[in-house]
């Protein structure tokens, strides 16, 4: 698999609005709105401070300075940065939360290759 580059290949603007399903690879910016559901495991998204997505993620990494409405899952990282608004579940090995987020849901951080019966064993 390519290596993504580090320019924004799809952005989306503030005055933007999507409904649907997001396919990319690469970098992503959303400073508009979207609705649906986004998934590609070699993403590096950003969710700009002007975003609204209701919308189930699945990417490599996030990170958010707008609003979430849906569950988010990383292959790497999960960033909140202090304007983040999230309402659904957080799973990735890694996850930064800022001072000043707002997070309604659940976190789940597994690091790569540890598996839900390693947890377990562990709490024993």
């Amino acid at each position: 698999m390519d290596k993504p580059t580090e320019d924004i290949q799809t952005f989306l603007g503030p005055q933007t609005s999507v409904d649907g399903k997001l396919a990319v690879h690469g970098m992503v910016r959303i400073d508009g709105r979207f609705e649906g559901e986004i998934a590609s495991r070699g993403c590096m998204m950003t969710v700009g401070e002007t975003a609204f997505i209701n919308a189930d993620i699945s990417v490599r990494t996030v990170t958010v300075m707008g609003e979430i409405r849906g569950n988010v899952h990383a292959t790497e990282r999960i960033h909140l940065c202090p304007t983040a608004r999230v309402f659904g579940d957080l799973c990735a090995p890694e996850l930064l939360i800022e001072v000043g987020v707002i997070l309604d849901g659940h976190c789940t951080i597994k690091p790569e290759g540890v598996g839900i019966n390693d947890v377990k064993k562990a709490k024993s």
